[in-house]
């Protein structure tokens, strides 16, 4: 009979709070037990006044226990605690585990839920007052079993209106898919949305835990070892859950339909709903399982540097050696400049200030610095020439200028062509050339030699592509099976300007666009904070629609970010160290630990306060392989991609948020507008890349939009 032998996330974070050479032990035991779980040298422990028959403990040592549910149908093991010898047993003995007769889901709860008496607080009185309903008078107990809470649970939820109660009374009574699924019901969510946000489905249950244990539902809780397996590789410290575990919503977007997407298709969701997770899941399911040939390449492509190796970095640790060889992790740009290197072409991209420099004096050449400013003409190039890469007069008078700031007639194109014309000049001359004019070219290139294989293309950060990049995105790989596989977010591009997938022959309308609706990182508390500063921000999506904005659903609560104002920059370094030296005293790693201002130059004395006191810095661009001695540092664009247990947003200040040097260079009120719309997203970005705790901080003159939200 086959075996499944798997492990939980409570066993996982247990395990985690061990010391180093108790862990080690406990998967040296767990790679033992692998081997044959019948073993006599196995220690089986007697258990006295166990509520659930279900339940084994094991030795590791002298002190610790692994508790273990062996049911006596099917043969399963499932790893759910480790600790003490006292405390393992004081854990287990009032729980339960079985197997829910409506979702097919292995579930927890703790026998004394039903029997605690539930005594109202006052301000749960004065909720009640107020005429809040309950979990209980919201649903009936057929729909609240029908999403999977147990009816050893109904009876409390009658006394449930708030988050807190839901805390206070359930969170440590039952399991995490209970949990959240209640935390849902709080908001009144129509019982079939929670069906499809859980992936609950009723058609068929199984009996048994051996039959329930690899359904979807059961994997964001539920990691079942394989052979191949090695729990050493698998418990990677730091324990990234994420990569074992995934929402069976997540999940159903990696496997698709049978593994399979009919063409394109576009994953959207807000920060922390885990869009990059599925991305990489996805890559690891058709490479493993897909496109499995010798020949077979699939690319994972981001806009960032920085998330390109934190991708790679996990993929490592996610696939075995075969599939990751046939996974390309780059770039967009780094992989236009090795293809470029390859066909043997070099090229240098003209940098801000050249290009100012260049601009200005291609403007007083054709002598119409009365005229056009700086800020018209890379307008012009940015919005204009570069959105529908035109070179050419003629191309440029045809084309829309939908998205320029200022009017300009006919006579007025022919003029402003004039000024292009001489900067494109300029940029011959020196050898120089930009990024849109590059990717034309290389275009090119790819129909004209069709040396460009790519099975599958991932996308990520789909935000923050442009135009040009998409169409080439486009020219990399045929309209088929699995093509694009895109995950972003419009609420967090802080780079490019608008994109239109349908203008680049992409094609994810109808179905081939959906939404993850769950954050699985930040608490409700910082998203809540975090989604006021982009509120009434109008967004346009992938396709120049409006985008309909809806907000998350978060299951984790926590503390409120805390927001201080400090009359000098030295006395915020201060009170930062003091808060690293409580936050670290309190178990937490210090490169658990962020701290990101809007400049690197504002860190300078952060820094210089934090090494005096012998705490190390490193700079996010050295975010894996991940240090345990180190507090990172850097800036609120370096910052994405990222997730941390504690952030500090220092220097939130006026002059700072948003950056004053940039916007006294804009002149256009649309123009203004759309930068501000860009520093509102950086900051929503920044502030969510907090799980547990954040921390705003100014000195000297708070910026307003932070004071609004104090």
């Amino acid at each position: 009979m086959n075996v499944d032998i798997a492990i939980t996330k409570t066993y996982l974070t247990a395990l985690s709070k061990l010391p180093k050479s108790k862990q080690k032990k406990a998967n040296n035991f767990f790679e033992k037990f692998k081997l044959n779980p019948d073993s006599a040298s196995i220690n089986y422990e007697d258990i006295i006044d166990m509520k659930d028959d279900k339940v084994r403990t094991v030795r590791i040592d002298q002190k610790y226990r692994a508790i273990i549910i062996h049911p006596p149908e099917g043969n399963v093991y499932l790893f759910v605690y480790i600790d003490n010898h006292d405390e393992a047993m004081d854990w287990a003995k009032n729980k339960i585990f079985n197997v829910n007769s409506s979702t097919s889901a292995i579930q927890v709860v703790d026998l004394t839920i039903g029997k605690k008496e539930v005594v109202p607080s006052e301000e749960e009185i004065e909720s009640q007052d107020k005429g809040e309903l309950s979990i209980a008078d919201i649903y009936t107990q057929d729909e609240l079993i029908s999403i999977g809470i147990p009816k050893l649970v109904l009876p409390v939820l009658s006394f449930i209106k708030t988050d807190e109660d839901l805390v206070k009374h359930v969170k440590e009574y039952v399991s995490e898919d209970i949990y959240e699924i209640l935390s849902f019901c709080l908001e009144g969510i129509d019982i079939e949305e929670i069906k499809e946000c859980f992936s609950i489905e009723n058609d068929f249950v199984p009996k048994t835990m051996h039959e329930a244990i690899n359904k979807d539902i059961n994997k964001s809780y539920i990691k079942v070892i394989s052979e191949e397996d090695v729990i050493s590789k698998v418990l990677d410290d730091p324990i990234d859950l994420w990569r074992i575990f995934i929402h069976p919503q997540q999940n159903k977007y990696v496997i698709g339909n049978n593994g399979n997407y009919k063409g394109s298709f576009q994953l959207k969701g807000s920060a922390g709903t885990g869009k990059t997770v599925v991305a990489m899941h996805r890559a690891k399911y058709l490479a493993e399982n897909v496109y499995t040939s010798r020949e077979d390449k699939i690319l994972f492509t981001t806009y960032s540097k920085k998330l390109t190796k934190s991708v790679e970095y996990n993929l490592k640790n996610m696939c075995n050696l075969e599939s990751l060889n046939r996974i390309e992790v780059i770039n967009l740009h780094s992989w236009i400049a090795k293809y470029l290197k390859e066909h043997n072409i070099s090229f240098k991209i003209i940098d801000d200030e050249t290009r100012a420099i260049f601009i200005e004096s291609a403007i007083t050449r054709v002598g119409l610095e009365q005229d056009y400013t700086l800020s018209d003409v890379i307008t012009e190039i940015d919005v204009v020439l570069s959105y529908h890469q035109v070179m050419d007069l003629d191309s440029y008078l045809r084309v829309s200028r939908n998205g320029a700031f200022k009017k300009l007639g006919r006579s007025q194109r022919k003029e402003v062509w004039n000024i292009i014309s001489e900067y494109l000049e300029m940029l011959h001359e020196s050898d120089f050339t930009e990024w849109w004019i590059i990717i034309k070219d290389v275009i090119h290139m790819i129909s004209r030699k069709k040396d460009i294989n790519y099975s599958a293309i991932i996308i990520d950060e789909a935000q923050d592509f442009g135009m040009p990049e998409y169409r080439l995105i486009r020219a990399l790989i045929d309209e088929k099976e699995n093509d694009l596989f895109i995950v972003g977010d419009i609420r967090q591009r802080i780079y490019s300007v608008n994109s239109n997938f349908s203008k680049c022959g992409i094609n994810i309308k109808g179905n081939r666009t959906r939404e993850l609706k769950i954050n699985y990182r930040n608490t409700l508390e910082i998203s809540q904070q975090a989604e006021k500063i982009i509120r009434g921000v109008n967004f346009t999506d992938f396709d120049s629609d409006t985008f309909q904005d809806k907000s998350s659903k978060c299951v984790m609560r926590g503390k409120r970010p805390i927001i201080n104002n400090f009359p000098s920059q030295y006395e915020e370094s201060n009170y930062v160290l003091e808060e690293i030296r409580k936050i670290v005293s309190s178990g937490i790693n210090y490169s658990e630990i962020a701290i990101v201002s809007r400049v690197n130059s504002y860190l300078s004395i952060i820094k210089d306060t934090l090494n005096k006191a012998m705490i190390r810095t490193i700079s996010l661009e050295e975010v894996n392989p991940i240090s345990q001695n180190n507090v990172y540092i850097g800036t609120m664009h370096g910052i994405k991609g990222f997730e941390f247990k504690v952030v500090f947003l220092v220097g939130m200040n006026e002059s700072m948020i948003p950056y004053k040097n940039q916007l006294d260079k804009l002149e256009y009120h649309r123009e203004i507008e759309e930068y501000e719309n860009k520093e509102r997203s950086l900051l929503y970005v920044a502030m969510t890349r907090a799980r547990d705790q954040l921390y705003i901080l100014s000195s000297n003159q708070i910026s307003k939009w932070i004071e609004k939200i104090s």
